[in-house]
């Protein structure tokens, strides 16, 4: 029977990394429910980045309750981050989970938009539309008649 991966040990600028080279689904879904909560595709990559640290690695500073952004951009910027990610099945997963939470949500802004305009049409009386443009046309025929008596004379 087939079981999950073991911890391996993988070197990243000289330093000794455990990394636990998996995700699982219950793990890829509850980082997604958290990330969820913010708007910001930033945000949500970067927290979705120190969760997966957390659970995958024995890296101490992301065992933390809180990690500051500048630690977190220290350790993408030296590409620990991104050694640590790519020994792990099910990354790829969680970042098209990312992808389609931020299709959704502009679909959602889409869709409230276009709500908004179309109710601002369902308002629109279009008889009484229709009935001042004929209005204004009438006037504008008048105008014009005016004019061509007054220049034939």
């Amino acid at each position: 029977m087939m079981e999950f991966p073991e911890e391996k040990v993988i070197k990243i600028n000289g330093v000794k990394v455990l990394v636990k080279p998996y995700l699982t689904t219950a793990v890829i879904d509850a980082i997604l429910n958290t990330v969820s909560e913010y708007e910001s595709y930033g945000v949500r990559c970067a927290l979705a980045d120190v969760m997966v640290m957390s659970q995958c690695t024995d890296i101490e500073v992301f065992k933390e309750d809180e990690i500051s952004i500048e630690t977190y951009d220290i350790f993408k910027a030296n590409g620990v981050i991104d050694a640590v990610t790519r020994e792990i099945s099910g990354y790829d997963v969680l970042l098209s989970g990312l992808n389609d939470l931020t299709v959704r949500d502009i679909y959602k802004r889409f869709e409230g938009a276009i709500g908004d305009f179309t109710k601002e049409f369902k308002d629109i009386n279009l008889d009484e539309q229709q009935k001042k443009f004929q209005d204004t046309l009438n006037e504008l025929k008048k105008v014009e008649a005016e004019k061509e008596a007054i220049l034939n004379g």
